[in-house]
This record gives structure tokens, C-alpha cells and sequence, in this order.
């Protein structure tokens, strides 16, 4: 048995001033009140619209900041958190895929082990099938039927054989069930439907940026079309 690593300490975590976000909270509910009852119908409006955009930037860039080195503690220590569990899972998971595996092998050969019984007994239980039907056929044969005799003979060769249902084998477990699904691997991409193709929809963004309305006859099936996005710079509140 291999001797247990020495578990390596988790990162530092980061308090959060409850104010503070309040605070933060607050201030975006305000400003988005604001907003909306905001037109824009002079140009005195819109040197004031750009005045609340550059407040309403500052204080994103205030919120992004506050929270940076919070967060990345966080998702450090989310990521220790998940590299410790998925290492204390991992044997145990191999463990119930090796498992659940040779159950599966076992299943499969008792079942074709059933199938072969069954088979065999449906073939035994068919050939006394016919041998009683030549019985009988001699003895209608023997009392002059002919005729019915042959018959007795032809149904029984036609008959199919007996029903025949041999019990499986593999022991019922409590807690424990088999159910069959459908599971498919890929044989030969090209063949791929239409409709089963995703779109690249960061790779057309790309060409479209780079090449704007001749990225349609590249790419097929899109529409380019010219929109504006307004920069500014972000200063902090």
C-alpha cells in the first residue's frame, strides 16, 4: 500500500467588506434607475450622457478592481479545492470502472451461456417434437391413414420449436440494476449530417472582423453586416 503524499496547504482566502458591496449594490441600482428616465434630445444631453458614461465606467473599473484579488484567491483556492477532490477520486473511480467492467465480461458470458442452453433445449425439445409425430405417423400409417400420417409428419417438421426459457444465472443484487442504453462512436466524420454540424462561431467572428463582407463567400450562409461599438477609457472613481 503506497504511503499517503503530504497534502499541501490550501491558498490564503480574502475577506470581502459587507459595506462596501452594499455600497456597490446600491450605486447600480441608482444608476440604472437613472438610466432609464435618461434621453437625449439636445446636445447639452448628450455632453452629460458622456459624463455619466465616463462616472458609470469609473466606478465599473472601481468594482473590477475591489474584486480582482479576491477573486483570484477564490479561484485558487476553488482550484485546489477541486485538484484535491479529483485526486482522492480518481483511484476510486478507476477502481469502480475496472469493477463495473469485469461485471459487465461476467454478465455477457453467463448471458451467451443462457443462449446456448436455450438453444440447445429448443433443439431437444424439437426433435422429441418430431420423434413423437413419427410415432404417431406409423401408427396412423399402420391403420391405413396414409394420407393423415404424412400430414402429422409435414406439421411437425414445419412447427417451430417449443418455447424454451432458461433462468439467467447472474444473481439480482439489492441496490443494484442493469439498464441498456445507446452509445455511438465516430466511424467517418464526412458523412455527418447538416443538421449535426455546429458552427465555429469564434472562428467565423475572426474572419468576419478581419475580412467584413467578403468573409460571406468564404464562410456561406451568413449575413455581414456593420455595426458601432463606443470605446472609452475607464478611469477609476
Amino acid at each position: 500500500m503506497p504511503e499517503p503524499k503530504v497534502i499541501e496547504q490550501p491558498p490564503a482566502t480574502v475577506t470581502l467588506d459587507q459595506k462596501q458591496i452594499v455600497k456597490f449594490q446600491t450605486t447600480g441600482a441608482k444608476e440604472l434607475s437613472d438610466a432609464r428616465d435618461f434621453t437625449i434630445e439636445t446636445s447639452d444631453d448628450y455632453d452629460a450622457s458622456a459624463s455619466k458614461l465616463t462616472f458609470l465606467a469609473g466606478w465599473q473599473k472601481t468594482i473590477v478592481d475591489y474584486f480582482e484579488k479576491p477573486a483570484k484567491a477564490a479561484n485558487e483556492l476553488h482550484k485546489w479545492i477541486t485538484g484535491e477532490r479529483g485526486k482522492a477520486l480518481l483511484p476510486l473511480q478507476q477502481a469502480e470502472t475496472l469493477i463495473k467492467q469485469r461485471r459487465m465480461e461476467y454478465r455477457t458470458k453467463e448471458e451467451q451461456k443462457r443462449q446456448e442452453a436455450e438453444r440447445e433445449a429448443r433443439e431437444k425439445a424439437k426433435a422429441e417434437q418430431e420423434a413423437q409425430a413419427v410415432e404417431e405417423a406409423k401408427q396412423l400409417a399402420e391403420m391405413g391413414e396414409h394420407e393423415a400420417a404424412e400430414t402429422v409428419i409435414e406439421r411437425a417438421v414445419n412447427a417451430p420449436p417449443p418455447p424454451v426459457i432458461v433462468t439467467s444465472t447472474v444473481p439480482k443484487q439489492a441496490g443494484f440494476s442493469i439498464k441498456k442504453v445507446w452509445k455511438f462512436r465516430v466511424v467517418n466524420s464526412d458523412l455527418h449530417k447538416r443538421e449535426f454540424l455546429i458552427l465555429d462561431e469564434s472562428k467565423v467572428g475572426a474572419i468576419v472582423s478581419k475580412l467584413g463582407p467578403d468573409a460571406a463567400s468564404i464562410i456561406g450562409g451568413i449575413e455581414v453586416f456593420e455595426t458601432e461599438i463606443e470605446i472609452q477609457r475607464r478611469r477609476q472613481v
